[in-house]
This record gives C-alpha cells, structure tokens and sequence, in this order.
C-alpha cells in the first residue's frame, strides 16, 4: 500500500506522520516518547450487539486494534473469531455482506467509515496510542514531545479532546 504513511516518508512525500503504531520504530523511523491522544478500539456494526459469543469480527491484521481483540478473546471472549483483514475497504465489505458480525476499529477510524444503520457500540477493547513517527535523523520528534508536553501543561490538548471527545494518552 504506496500510499500509506511509512511508505509516502520513504518516498519522502511527507515528514512526519501520527500513527498509532509505535511498533513502526525500525533502523530508519522513530517515534515520539509522549503520545498525540489516545484512541478506544471500538466495535463497528450493523446491530447492537450485546454479547460476542459466537460471533465474528473482522480486524486489521498488524496493528494495535488486532493486538487487543486477541488480548479481549483470551481474557474475556474465548468464543470469539477473528477474521484478520488487509486493509479497510476488505473489512467493509466483509460487513456489509454479512460475513462478519462487526469490525474492530479505533473509534476515529470507526467515524470514518460510519454509514447509514451502522453504529459504534460501548464495548471498548482496550486503548490505543498515537504517535509521532518520523525518519530517526529527524529533529522533528524532539520537537514533537517538546510541543505536546507544552500543550498538555497549557490546556490546549485538555480543550481538543473535550471538542473532540478524545483523551490525552501520556501520564499527566
């Protein structure tokens, strides 16, 4: 996927992305130590669903939102399947034509692909992380922390994430 951020940064397209991937960190990117905000892993679906036994649920295969779904089947839903996904287009269309019950998605992702009769349910699966990811020569993370450490004790980011019902992922 050419278009995605790791790759448009290698392209050198772009400078720096948010990403909840801190597991991105390799011999050529980094991230930032304070994290961007936090984001709950929700579930997507047609219906309310108030148990997941016995029911499907697509997810992203690498990323956070499949890390905790496996971490929420082991501690709380054994009768739980996964169906990992490539990419998002591939898990809507396992929704809409039934295959799978509902999609495990970051809550922001999950607004972006909310369309007509679908909804977000209450159940989290746990909490996501976004960083800052850049090239580790970049000076850009530094200064990243530095601005979101700034924002945090200013207010600013405690003024977003009430706008955008969001929260702060660091420790103050």
């Amino acid at each position: 996927e050419r278009y995605s951020a790791p790759y448009k940064m290698a392209d050198g397209e772009i400078d720096l992305a948010i990403m909840a991937m801190q597991s991105f960190q390799n011999e050529s990117y980094a991230a930032s130590t304070v994290p961007f905000f936090t984001d709950e892993c929700v579930l997507l679906s047609y219906d309310a669903i108030s148990s997941l036994a016995g029911k499907t649920v697509a997810v992203l295969q690498g990323t956070p939102s499949e890390k905790l779904l496996y971490t929420y089947l082991d501690e709380q839903q054994p009768e739980l399947v996964v169906h990992l996904a490539a990419d998002y287009y591939s898990m809507m269309v396992l929704l809409r034509a039934g295959t799978v019950d509902g999609l495990a998605v970051p809550r922001t992702v999950a607004m972006g692909l909310l369309e007509s009769g679908m909804q977000i349910g209450s159940l989290s699966f746990g909490k996501i992380p976004y960083y800052a990811i850049a090239p580790k020569d970049s000076v850009l993370l530094s200064l990243c922390d530095e601005l979101f450490l700034d924002w945090q004790s200013d207010g600013t980011f405690a003024g977003w994430y009430v706008r955008y019902g969001i929260e702060w992922g660091g420790n103050g």
